[in-house]
């Protein structure tokens, strides 16, 4: 369970945190490793699939409003756009989510992308959310148990702190530029 005004995501850190905290107090060096070792792994894993799941409920959203809910046009995005499409929307080398949103047409893509390029942190939390998919990739296909993850628990947090900025600004972003098609 997500704690007040977080996600899981951000309880899984706490978590993650207390754990290693508790083994280094009791001087359990080769658990501490074990166990950082692991949990970064899931951490990276559950910060991925958290974006999976908000950023395909958003659209499956958007598609609802736009068509209508039930719609027929909603079960073929559904099917055939959303469901198991997810990691073809991205270019996960590039260090930009141009791809993604160019999906959504080419004005679309250029208006999202000036919009990016006028906001540091938005900047930021794109190539942060590519990183983290990226990652992710290399964990799941280069053998998981022998993987090796560079990254610290705090640095997958912090990009996590960062790339949610996108998460949650790609809502707004589509329903902007949508109401002012219509207009």
């Amino acid at each position: 369970m997500a704690q007040s005004g977080g996600t899981a995501i951000d309880t899984l850190y706490s978590s993650r945190s207390a754990l290693i905290d508790y083994l280094i107090e009791k001087r359990e060096t080769s658990l501490q490793i074990i166990a950082d070792e692991n949990l970064r792994k899931t951490l990276l894993m559950s910060i991925a699939s958290y974006f999976e799941v908000e950023l395909t409920r958003v659209v499956r959203e958007f598609a609802d409003e736009v068509a209508g809910k039930g719609h027929v046009i909603t079960f073929i995005i559904q099917n055939k756009a959303i469901s198991r499409q997810y990691h073809a929307w991205f270019d996960w080398n590039a260090q930009n989510v141009n791809k993604f949103l160019r999906l959504f047409g080419e004005e679309f893509q250029q208006y999202a992308a000036h919009a990016i390029s006028q906001d540091r942190s938005l900047e930021k939390a794109t190539r942060d959310f590519i990183s983290l998919g990226e990652s992710r990739n290399r964990l799941v296909h280069r053998d998981f148990a022998n993987f090796t993850l560079n990254q610290t628990s705090e640095d997958l947090y912090g990009s996590y702190r960062s790339a949610i900025k996108f998460i949650r600004w790609f809502p707004k972003v589509i329903r902007e530029f949508s109401q002012g098609q219509v207009s």
